[in-house]
C-alpha cells in the first residue's frame, strides 16, 4: 500500500472514531506504530494501536456480549476499520508495544479537531529507506502468524519455550460435531447456529474430548470439567481453550496458575477459511512459569535477576537471536523504572 493511501485510511479511522458513536465514542486516542511510523513510502500494512475506555454501562454490554458469543472489540475495528483487511488493529497496548521496542507514534487524542491528526500525519518525515517492518524470528510454530498473535505475544513464548516452561504447536482444528448431546446444547444455549464463534467452540469442545476431557463452560470460555488444584486449594482446570489470539496471555496466565494445557483458536470467526489453533503445554511447574511472567510483568527483582540469567546466555552464545530484542527492551523498561522509583 502506497503511503499516501495509508494516510488517507488512517484519517477515515480518526474520523469515525470523532464521529462517535456506541463503540466509537469509547476511544480516547489513536497512535500509529510499524514502517508507517518510521516514514515507509510502501508500508504495507499499516499498523494502529487504538485506546479506549469502558464506563460502567459498556462494561456490562462487554459482559453481555461475551455471553452472547459476541466480542465487542471486534465491533470496534469494524466500527473503525470497516473492510479494510491492510489495516492491523490493536487495543490497549500502548505499553506492551513499547516493552516489544516499538515507538508508537500519537496521531490523535479524543477532544481534538481531526486537523490536529492531519498534522501529525505530515510531521512524520518520510524516508526511502525505511521498507516494511521487518519480522521478528521466532520459534517454528509461530512462524508466520503476526496475523493472529502480537509480537509482544510472540516474543513472550519465544522465550518461555526456550526456558522449558511450555511447548508451543501449531495444529489444524477440523470441523466437528458436538462430542454428545448435553455438549451440543450447552453450546446451543450459549452461541447460536449464525455466529460464527459457534464453529470454533464445537472444534475445541472436540480437541478436548479427544484428549480425554469433559467439555465444560465458564462464562464465554471452554475448559476441561476435570481439574488440578492449585497451591491455594483452588480449582483450575486442567485444560482451557480460548479464542483470539490476543488471548494468548490468558491462556499463559492459566498455565502458570496451574492448568497442564492451553487450545488458543486463532481465527476463531473464520465461517470457511481451515480453523487454526496454537496448543501450549506446560512443560515445568506452575510456580517457576509463574515466576518468569510475574518477572516479565511485574519487573522488581525478580525481572533483573531475569534479565542477568538472560545476558549471561547471550555472552554465552547461548541465547537464540529471537530474543535479543526482547532483552534489550527488558533492560531498557527496567532502568527507566528504577529511575523514575
Amino acid at each position: 500500500m502506497k503511503r499516501v493511501e495509508a494516510t488517507r485510511r488512517l484519517l477515515t479511522v480518526v474520523e469515525r472514531a470523532a464521529a462517535g458513536g456506541e463503540l466509537c465514542e469509547l476511544v480516547t486516542e489513536i497512535l500509529v506504530f510499524g514502517s508507517y511510523a518510521r516514514g515507509a513510502l510502501n508500508p504495507g500494512d499499516l499498523d494502529v494501536s487504538v485506546t479506549y475506555a469502558i464506563t460502567e454501562e459498556e462494561s456490562r454490554k462487554w459482559v453481555a456480549a461475551l455471553f452472547a458469543g459476541r466480542d465487542r472489540t471486534l465491533q470496534l475495528r469494524h466500527a473503525l476499520r470497516g473492510n479494510w483487511r491492510s489495516v492491523e488493529m490493536q487495543f490497549n497496548n500502548v505499553d506492551e508495544l513499547r516493552i516489544a521496542g516499538f515507538e508508537p507514534v500519537l496521531v490523535w487524542r479524543r477532544g481534538e479537531p481531526v486537523e490536529a491528526a492531519q498534522e501529525r500525519l505530515a510531521a512524520i518525515p518520510e524516508d526511502a529507506a525505511a521498507g516494511a517492518a521487518a519480522r521478528d524470528p521466532v520459534i517454528e510454530p509461530l512462524a508466520g502468524l503476526d496475523k493472529y498473535v502480537p509480537r509482544p505475544l510472540r516474543e513472550e513464548l519465544a522465550l518461555l519455550d526456550h526456558l522449558g516452561l511450555i511447548h508451543v504447536d501449531l495444529i489444524g482444528l477440523a470441523d466437528a460435531a458436538a462430542p454428545d448431546d448435553l455438549t451440543r446444547l450447552r453450546i446451543e444455549a450459549r452461541w447460536s447456529e449464525s455466529n460464527p464463534k459457534s464453529r470454533a467452540v464445537r472444534a475445541a469442545t472436540a480437541w478436548l474430548h479427544e484428549r480425554g476431557y469433559r467439555p465444560d463452560f465458564v462464562r464465554n470460555d471452554v475448559c476441561s470439567d476435570e481439574t488440578n488444584e492449585d497451591d491455594h486449594g483452588y480449582k483450575v482446570a486442567k485444560a482451557v481453550c480460548y479464542f483470539g489470539g490476543h488471548m494468548l496471555g490468558e491462556a499463559v496466565r492459566m498455565l502458570a496458575s496451574g492448568s497442564d494445557e492451553a487450545l488458543v483458536v486463532l481465527n476463531a470467526s473464520a465461517r470457511k477459511a481451515p480453523l487454526l489453533g496454537l496448543v501450549l503445554v506446560r512443560t515445568a511447574p506452575a510456580e517457576h512459569l509463574l515466576d518468569v511472567t510475574f518477572a516479565i510483568d511485574s519487573g522488581g527483582e525478580r525481572r533483573r535477576d531475569l534479565i542477568t540469567r538472560l545476558n549471561a546466555e547471550r555472552s554465552a552464545g547461548t541465547l537464540p537471536e529471537t530474543l535479543n530484542a526482547l532483552v534489550e527492551t527488558l533492560s531498557a523498561v527496567g532502568a527507566r523504572a528504577e529511575a523514575n522509583s
